[in-house]
């Protein structure tokens, strides 16, 4: 299992980026933060009890989600708290719960101990990036390439691409999305590609791409509100509704409604735009 895969989009610059990420994403950001405790660090580096106290805590939270991969976590903390693949599960199960103000110390305290570790280099990256604090996201996973460009079958790659993107840095964006799809093709990278040509006005490559990615997991949520919005902005309705209605059957909640309400409406805006500076392109 590897950390949530849905990557945070923070920016805004116009009409194409209000897609898919400001419209569902965000709004799950939201709810989510308002549901998550806050947990700040304290000043001192960890010490190997406050490390048990925080992991048994995480571990509480990852039991009520079922998370059974971590139920060994706090043992292993106990028994060997200064163990880098320890350190490792540790910061993964408080991005699995979503505590990234944990995730980002426990890391610290880890990168402390194994400072040429790839792992722990990355995941405080993905932890940075879900806070926003993007800028530091970036030095970090530009270390984790340098110490392993291939972690995680280009994982960091893929994770360095988003954060390029919310930095309005596209064209290194689509460098490390291609690095990243290099070493793997799956449907959360195809996805974010696919977003990624929708915001360059390369529509059609990106409905390729999108089309790509259902093919893999045709349960895939953000591919299929991807693909419903790439559809729409070529006028395509018949087809863009037909993705809309897949999103919903595969989680028809009211995030979910209102991701497909918002994506409809602007993707609508979007064709209505494009039509109008290119007409002879519709005709």
């Amino acid at each position: 299992m590897m950390p949530p895969q849905y990557p945070i989009h923070h920016r805004n610059k116009g009409l194409l980026p209000i897609l898919i990420l400001l419209s569902y994403f965000m709004v799950v950001w939201d709810e989510a933060l308002s549901q998550t405790p806050v947990q700040k660090g304290p000043d001192k580096p960890l010490s190997n009890e406050l490390l048990i106290v925080r992991v048994s805590d995480l571990s509480q939270e990852a039991q009520k989600r079922r998370l059974t991969e971590f139920e060994h976590v706090v043992e292993s903390v106990k028994s060997e708290p200064r163990n880098e693949k320890t350190l490792i599960s540790c910061v993964r199960l408080a991005l699995y719960v979503g505590r990234f103000e944990d995730a980002v110390l426990i890391a610290t305290h880890g990168i402390d101990l194994c400072p040429k570790s790839a792992a722990l280099h990355s995941y405080r990256g993905v932890a940075n990036s879900e806070l926003g604090n993007l800028e530091s996201a970036t030095v970090d996973l530009e270390k984790s390439l340098q110490l392993d460009a291939r972690f995680q079958n280009g994982f960091t790659w893929y994770r360095l691409a988003v954060v390029q993107s919310n930095r309005d840095n596209s064209k290194a964006a689509f460098a490390s999305i291609g690095e990243a799809l290099k070493c793997q093709r799956d449907s959360d990278r195809l996805a974010f590609y696919s977003q990624l040509l929708v915001e360059d006005g390369q529509i059609d490559t990106a409905i390729k791409c999108a089309k790509e990615a259902v093919e893999l997991d045709p349960k895939h949520l953000y591919s299929r509100l991807v693909l419903g919005f790439s559809f729409g902005c070529v006028g395509d309705t018949k087809r863009s509704d037909e993705e809309f209605q897949n999103a919903l059957k595969i989680k028809n909640d009211e995030l979910t409604q209102k991701a497909v309400v918002a994506a409809r409406n602007n993707a609508v805006r979007y064709f209505r735009a494009v039509r109008l500076s290119k007409p002879d392109s519709y005709r």
